[in-house]
């Protein structure tokens, strides 16, 4: 006789058995992602309609929970690396991860259901509500990960978790997490405390590789908050939340008063991260501190820093308040693009138009924003690279920056990529960076747009070679020097060209060559540094000083 065939799922699987589900979970086409997926959650749904008994039903859980997230993360890898748009080939592989998230969950809230008066499933309570928050927690993550904006009603499921696992006294009660180590635990109150910290963290402002350090590293540290009832002496800036409503931490001046108030305690978390930072300071690798494989130190330290003000410096006030506005501005991205409306001209390397005489530097040095707007206008009839402008949409301002708002397609814009934006108001081309994305339910994308200090000049720049092997040029600008902001001059360039003392010459009939002083801010494609005069090219000192 030949042996039993391993039934699939779907194919006569007898669902309330749960050793047919075992088996059938044996075949995942595991090299097959999205094959993997759909079989899983014909599963999920097939046991949800025929559930087993609630330990074997358990069972089942637990052992997909492993295999899940290897082929979750795997298909996740298709939109994470950049904002995601509403109606786009990859949206559906969003919908079927974060669809597949929200089942575990539910499929953990029906064993509990189910199992109400049994001993050996009530006895793991703990265990059901922690799982059921950390894969409801999962599903907010792939949201931010994708910059999409959170679905009304996400905040509501896992703070209804949370809150039934704290009427039940388990919020602190330690659990198995396999998937975090052979002895790893967790605990409810860790679990959506790591939810809270990423929600934080401000994620559609990081990259990739930032979004997946503060993954790691809120999981590690969530075990350091606690949540505590609101206290009568609490500022109106303290973070805190309302496990009624649809919504993370926030101030809590944002919030009505109720009996499901909780205030954030940070004392611990604050503690170790500035255990963290001095380590990093005193040499210690970021490896050896936990926080994570081929992060250097610099990187760490900056980042952890500016979680430190997010998480443990309650909700800071605006430097400057936005305010709202009406009206729409004009947007290009693309370095050629932007050289273009900064300079009025396309690029051409070399082109003597577009450099800068020793009067015009010696002004732009001095007299900073007074410089007219007419050394760089448009030249009339051109045709700019890739298109005109795009128009977006003002929903605030404040004196350093936007939040836009494009309701129809258009380029990709890239987290912390250059940009350059006419004003509501007309005028010349700003220099900006991309401080943050998101796409809405409703399919507009938003950004966050920092306006650099200073009204932009086109140039065209070199890196100082030989004779023989002479660099290529490539577009830059010049930002003037701004008292007012205790801001030097600065040049923007290609990132990666930043190494101090390296010697930047511009094109054109006199050349003039500047010498890199200090980085002031590296976005994704550029670096805005300080610099000084070196010397002209006949070996003359093109200015003596820069004021």
């Amino acid at each position: 006789m030949s042996p039993p065939r391993t039934p699939e799922i779907g194919v006569g699987v007898d669902y309330r058995d749960p050793r047919a589900c075992l088996l059938a979970l044996s075949t995942l086409p595991l090299g097959n992602p999205p094959a993997a997926a759909d079989r899983a959650m014909e599963l999920l749904r097939g046991m949800q309609n025929a559930p087993p008994s609630p330990a074997q039903y358990l069972k089942v859980l637990e052992a997909l929970r492993a295999p899940l997230a290897s082929v979750l993360e795997s298909l996740a890898q298709r939109y994470a690396a950049r904002p995601l748009p509403p109606r786009s080939s990859e949206d559906e592989v969003l919908r079927r991860v974060t669809a597949l998230w929200h089942v575990m969950a539910r499929a953990y809230a029906q064993v509990a259901r189910l199992g109400a008066l049994t001993p050996d499933v009530r006895e793991r309570t703990a265990l059901l509500c922690q799982r059921c928050i950390h894969y409801s927690g999962r599903a907010m993550v792939e949201y931010f990960r994708a910059r999409r904006e959170l679905p009304r009603g996400m905040w509501s499921e896992i703070n209804g978790y949370f809150a039934t696992a704290e009427e039940f006294g388990l919020g602190a009660v330690p659990v198995d997490e396999p998937l975090q180590g052979d002895a790893a635990t967790v605990t409810c109150l860790s679990a959506y405390a790591q939810v809270l910290l990423m929600d934080l963290a401000n994620p559609y402002a990081r990259s990739t590789r930032e979004l997946a350090c503060i993954e790691r590293w809120s999981m590690t540290l969530a075990p350091l908050i606690a949540l505590l009832p609101k206290r009568a002496g609490d500022g109106a800036r303290a973070y805190c939340l309302d496990l009624s409503a649809d919504r993370g931490a926030v101030p809590l001046e944002r919030l009505t008063r109720g009996p499901q108030l909780r205030r954030l305690d940070v004392a611990r978390l604050a503690g170790a991260v500035q255990h963290l930072l001095a380590r990093l300071r005193s040499g210690t690798s970021a490896a050896d501190l936990g926080l994570g494989e081929g992060c250097a130190a610099a990187d760490a330290g900056r980042l952890l820093l500016q979680l430190y003000r997010r998480w443990c410096l309650s909700a800071h006030a605006r430097r400057y308040p936005r305010r709202r506005a009406i009206g729409n501005v004009e947007l290009v991205s693309g370095r050629e693009a932007i050289y273009f409306h900064v300079g009025g001209q396309r690029f051409l390397a070399p082109d003597p138009s577009v450099s800068l005489s020793p009067a015009l530097l010696e002004q732009v040095l001095t007299l900073g924003e007074q410089v007219a707007a007419a050394d760089c206008a448009a030249t009339p009839g051109a045709v700019p690279p890739g298109g005109a402008p795009a128009r977006w949409d003002v929903v605030d301002q404040s004196p350093n920056g936007f939040c836009l708002r494009r309701n129809e397609s258009g380029p990709r814009l890239e987290l912390g990529s250059l940009v350059a934006l006419r004003p509501p108001e007309g005028g010349k081309f700003l220099l900006a960076r991309v401080t943050w994305l998101r796409y809405e339910g409703t399919g507009s994308l938003c950004a966050g747009i920092h306006v650099l200090p200073g009204m932009p000049d086109a140039l065209v720049v070199r890196q100082a070679g030989t004779a023989s092997a002479p660099a290529r040029y490539r577009p830059a600008f010049m930002l003037p020097a701004m008292a007012t902001l205790h801001e030097p001059p600065s040049l923007v360039l290609p990132r990666g060209w930043f190494k101090p003392d390296r010697v930047i010459q511009s094109g054109g009939e006199r050349m003039l060559s500047l010498r890199l002083a200090e980085l002031l801010e590296q976005g994704a494609d550029f670096d805005r540094v300080s610099f000084a005069p070196h010397r002209a090219a006949s070996g003359r000192v093109a200015l003596e000083s820069v004021r």
